[in-house]
């Protein structure tokens, strides 16, 4: 079963603060960038997410928990990153 949107945001924003816990800034500039960083780290995103996603569907997400992050006034799911 696939979890909804709003779990896989939350989740993608565990595997973001685990990142910048060790030191890795996932917020690379550029698609392609993020996509080759989403396929050499693809099992981590699948076992921190919990299921089986693709890799766009990790890019989509990468991005829009970027985008959310990044909204003023807007703490997302990130709480204070």
């Amino acid at each position: 079963m696939i979890p909804t949107q709003r779990t896989r945001l939350s989740r993608m924003a565990a595997c973001r603060s685990d990142l910048f816990d060790n030191g890795i800034d996932p917020d690379f500039s550029g698609y392609r960038a993020r996509c080759d960083f989403a396929r050499r780290n693809l099992e981590y995103f699948q076992f921190m997410l919990g299921y089986d996603a693709g890799l766009r569907e990790i890019v989509r997400l990468l991005e829009r928990s970027r985008a959310q992050k990044h909204r003023p006034g807007d703490r997302g799911p990130y709480g204070s990153h």
